[in-house]
């Protein structure tokens, strides 16, 4: 099913699948995935995340898979929850499911791919953990060019549902880390459009979840930089 989904994202608009052949198919492979993960979450015993992951990687369609993987994590808060990143190859699609529930009942909670919300941008997706006592993420999506372009999301897990908190526009040359409680960002504002690669102006935001939102707390003038080359 990975290596039908990269097939067929290769010849649809990136970030979109719109015939509902390939929705459909999205759909059965993940469903596939939460059954393999939930039956390891709601496992009795400890749970042993690293062995999870070490399983999950075993699913690659390649021997050594480019853009393929899936991994679980351990998300912030009071309860279990847990999310899984799934992407489906290189050129394949890309989703986040959030498990979540009582010990040893853990269902599927959340889900984050291009179909919710409706066209997400789920070019290769990463997950980023905010260290606030509520269940808060950021996903990053994109990021393999040679700018290092990237969309950033925010989002928040009330333990009954997921929503997006906040997103960013496609950034060049961004980077990105984590402070503690903070998530700082760091980006080309003004590109320079006749030297490729050339920024005219970079910029660190630090972001932080207060009062239950996604909050800007500091914006820095860098200056101006070059793109490191690969």
């Amino acid at each position: 099913m990975a290596a039908q989904l990269a097939g067929d994202r290769e010849s649809s608009e990136v970030g979109q699948a719109a015939d509902p052949r390939i929705q459909a198919l999205e759909e059965k492979a993940l469903g596939t995935l939460d059954a393999i993960v939930l039956k390891a979450l709601n496992a009795a015993g400890t749970l042993d995340l690293e062995a999870l992951n070490k399983s999950l990687a075993e699913l690659s369609t390649h021997e050594n898979p480019t853009g393929e993987d899936y991994q679980v994590a351990r998300l912030p808060g009071a309860s279990p929850t847990y999310a899984v990143v799934a992407n489906f190859g290189l050129a394949g699609p890309s989703a986040v499911r959030v498990y979540a529930g009582p010990a040893g009942h853990l269902v599927l909670a959340g889900q984050i791919d291009c179909y919710h919300p409706d066209k997400f941008f789920d070019e290769y997706l990463d997950l980023v953990a905010v260290a606030v006592p509520e269940t808060v993420f950021v996903t990053v999506a994109g990021r393999t060019d040679d700018l290092q372009t990237g969309i950033f999301t925010a989002w928040h897990f009330d333990g009954q549902a997921l929503r997006q908190a906040w997103a960013s526009d496609l950034l060049e040359q961004s980077s990105y880390k984590t402070d503690g409680p903070n998530f700082q960002l760091t980006y080309c504002a003004n590109p320079d459009e006749t030297h490729l690669g050339q920024c005219l102006k970079m910029v660190r935001e630090t972001y932080s979840w207060q009062l239950g939102a996604w909050k800007l707390l500091e914006t820095k003038d860098l200056g101006a930089a070059v793109a490191a080359p690969k």
